[in-house]
């Protein structure tokens, strides 16, 4: 068994605060933040690199982020490397390009993320550090730049620049002076447009929304455009007291924030760069005063179809040269106001791949990247009103390929999505007809498993319920259940790089459970995590023939996460059967 095994991701938003910790506690966890750096940096000084930056700490809570800049040179390969303390169990880093481009990250399970990379262009980068996991808030991190000998040679190490105000110089005008275009009510949206009567608040526009707010209640706060916006939250005295950036989809802010004291709160919309473009978005906001919804989960609020972000779940994966059979008329998620089918498709940076769509009605294609924007789309290249996408993939990660129609008025049915790809030896010429049969999605080999069966679960006394969750979709089970999942291409990943998938559950105090997962395709591992993701339970094989148990009374009345995975460091996919007795 593996002693650096992580524990899962949860789904989160970001939380405001950054709490500070007292002198002697702070130098304690400065000490295991710079032991830590020792330790993972040594890999890269041992190979030539040299520091670009001083290391750099700072404290985060669980599940918020900040920003740093760095100064970059075109064409030269650096490292960075990202650290934490020993109560943090999950930090990632995300690296952007002065034009905005996420150029480099990792978010992998684990507490020493690493980015290697060489600068496209020379400029000021943003480094974003997100707390994943943290079981005592707040949890110390470090950051360093090392740099490689390719490229213009840089000055000795100089202060990489502390965590950024997320570009906010001297306002030129200040909160309170900032007018307000309306109120908004809790669980309510409203439209506006940044191009059109916009104010000016550190140089870049900005509108605002009046919010009454009570000292000690919660609201989330989220943003809807399509282009990169940036929230501010206002308290009554004008104090910006809550800031994010893309805390939601894509490029969208979302924020949890907590109201200190009672009063008319404004709620700013701007840009993150004084290079981007506004135009129109949608301002949210939830609050769970009165119980009235349940936070951080999809809300049922109407998103204007124009501004729809991301695509509905995949029903199933694709691979590199192969067909899958669909019906657009069943199971239809829904995007942009239309029925929309999507297959998760695993593609590698640089890769290109032709994706074709055949049925007897005027079908639509569209290609969601791993950060879920659409990167490109097709009506009927492919002829007779049948769509033809050639996309070269920018980024490494899980695709989706979307399967829509031209128009409302169409009326969707069955089709078949076929993937060709020569990134595997040339196997197939893109653009090319090709002798390929149609098969269906439960006829496909599962990525690095062949001839794959479902596991039995006669020996569990329960019945397989319920379909398989999609990659990297977190899934829920009842005790008493038996649900069937997949680690593929497209999940999560421990830190070793191997799959997991995500369950959770409803626990009461003192409740005795049995967790069972069986597999005939691969050697399962099992974790149980408290709501905190603190770590109660692990198993391997105590079940036998390489079948894993957990059997423990529950602490607290709550939710509950498991984690499944394979044992080993080698990554391995099949179908597995979890059950909770």
């Amino acid at each position: 068994m593996s002693s650096c095994r992580m524990l899962a991701r949860t789904i989160t938003v970001l939380l405001p605060g950054i709490l500070a910790a007292p002198g002697a506690l702070h130098a304690q966890y400065q000490q295991q933040v710079q032991t830590q750096m020792t330790q993972h940096s040594s890999q890269f000084v041992n190979r030539g690199y040299s520091s670009v930056t001083q290391l750099v700490t700072g404290s985060l809570a669980a599940s918020s982020n900040t920003s740093h800049s760095v100064s970059l040179n075109a064409g030269r390969s650096y490292a960075i490397v990202g650290v934490c303390d020993n109560d943090c169990h999950d930090v990632d880093l995300r690296l952007f390009a002065p034009d905005g481009n996420n150029i480099a990250q990792d978010v992998a399970l684990d507490d020493h993320p690493t980015l290697q990379f060489t600068a496209p262009v020379s400029g000021e980068y943003r480094l974003q550090v997100e707390m994943v996991t943290c079981s005592h808030n707040p949890c110390y991190y470090g950051v360093q730049v090392f740099g490689g000998g390719s490229g213009t040679p840089m000055n000795q190490p100089t202060p990489m620049n502390q965590p950024m105000p997320m570009n906010q110089p001297q306002p030129m005008m200040t909160g309170g002076q900032l007018p307000m275009l309306g109120m908004i009510a809790p669980n309510q949206q409203v439209s506006g447009n940044l191009a059109m009567q916009a104010s000016v608040y550190n140089s870049k526009p900005i509108q605002t929304w009046g919010f009454n707010c009570n000292g000690g209640q919660t609201i989330q706060v989220d943003i809807l455009s399509t282009w990169d916006n940036y929230l501010v939250i206002f308290d009554p005295n004008g104090n910006s007291v809550g800031t994010n950036d893309d805390g939601g989809e894509g490029t969208n802010a979302r924020l949890t924030y907590t109201c200190l004291g009672t009063g008319t709160y404004k709620l700013g919309i701007t840009v993150y760069s004084t290079n981007t473009t506004p135009g129109a978005y949608t301002l949210q906001v939830q609050s769970a005063v009165g119980n009235q919804m349940q936070m951080n989960q999809p809300t049922s609020l109407n998103r204007p179809t124009q501004l729809q972000i991301g695509a509905p779940q995949a029903i199933g994966t694709i691979g590199a040269n192969q067909q899958v059979m669909g019906n657009l008329a069943m199971q239809a998620g829904s995007f942009n106001g239309k029925a929309m089918q999507t297959w998760g498709f695993s593609c590698a940076a640089g890769q290109t791949f032709q994706m074709d769509i055949t049925s007897s009605w005027d079908n639509y294609a569209i290609i969601f990247d791993p950060a879920g924007n659409n990167v490109a789309h097709d009506d009927d290249a492919g002829g007779n009103n049948n769509a033809r996408v050639l996309h070269t993939c920018a980024l490494s990660g899980a695709y989706r390929l979307g399967v829509t129609t031209y128009s409302t008025n169409t009326t969707p049915g069955a089709y078949t999505l076929q993937v060709q790809s020569a990134w595997a030896g040339g196997a197939v010429a893109v653009n090319q007809p090709t002798s390929m049969q149609p098969v269906t999605q439960a006829a496909l080999p599962l990525p690095g498993a062949a001839g794959s069966t479902l596991p039995q679960s006669a020996s569990s006394g329960i019945e397989v319920t319920g379909t398989i969750a999609a990659p990297n979709e977190i899934a829920f089970i009842n005790v008493g259940e038996s649900r069937r999942g997949r680690l593929e291409t497209g999940d999560r990943r421990m830190n070793d790089g191997t799959w997991a998938d995500v369950w959770q559950f409803q626990g009461r105090q003192g409740q005795r459970v049995r967790i069972e997962c069986r597999s005939e395709e691969f050697d399962t591992y099992l974790q149980l995590l408290d709501a905190q993701n603190a770590r109660l339970a692990e198993d391997d094989d105590s079940l036998g023939d390489q079948n894993s148990l957990i059997e423990v009374t529950l602490p607290a009345t709550g939710n509950y996460t498991i984690v499944v995975n394979n044992f080993g460091e080698d990554r391995r996919a099949g179908i597995y059967t979890l059950t909770i007795h």
